[in-house]
C-alpha cells in the first residue's frame, strides 16, 4: 500500500454482507457490509484498485425476546391494516404526518403502536 493512499487494503475485491468471527470461539459476533463508494466516503482499497466503504452491523444478544416479538407482532399488524385499507389509514395519519413532516404510512406506524402498545 502506497503512503498517498490512507485506506486499508483489502487481499480481495470482496462486496456484500461479510460475517465476521470471534477469534477465539469462532462464533459470529457481528456481520459488515463492503460496497462501493466515493472517493471522500471510502475507507478500504480493493486489490484491483475499486474505492469501497465498509460498514459493521452489530447483532443483539438475543433479537427474539418476548417484548421486541411483541413489538414485531404490532408493527405486522400495523402494515397489515394499512394494506388491508390504505387510504383509510392514510386519511386517519395524514394530519400528523403533515406536523412530523413524515410520510402517512410511518405516522399510521407510529400511530399504531402508540394505541397498540400496553
Amino acid at each position: 500500500m502506497s503512503n498517498e493512499f490512507p485506506y486499508l487494503e483489502l487481499a480481495a475485491d470482496v462486496r456484500g454482507k461479510v460475517a465476521v468471527f470471534d477469534a477465539d470461539t469462532g462464533h459470529v459476533v457481528g456481520y459488515a457490509v463492503i460496497q462501493g463508494a466515493a472517493p471522500e466516503n471510502a475507507n478500504i482499497m480493493a486489490a484491483n484498485g475499486d474505492l469501497l466503504v465498509i460498514r459493521h452491523f452489530v447483532i443483539g444478544h438475543n433479537p427474539r425476546t418476548p417484548p421486541q416479538q411483541a413489538r414485531r407482532a404490532i408493527h405486522a399488524a400495523a402494515v397489515a391494516a394499512w394494506k388491508a385499507d390504505p387510504a383509510a389509514c392514510a386519511a386517519a395519519s395524514r394530519d400528523e404526518a403533515k406536523a412530523r413532516n413524515i410520510t402517512p404510512f410511518m405516522a399510521w406506524v407510529a400511530m399504531y403502536h402508540r394505541t397498540h402498545t400496553p
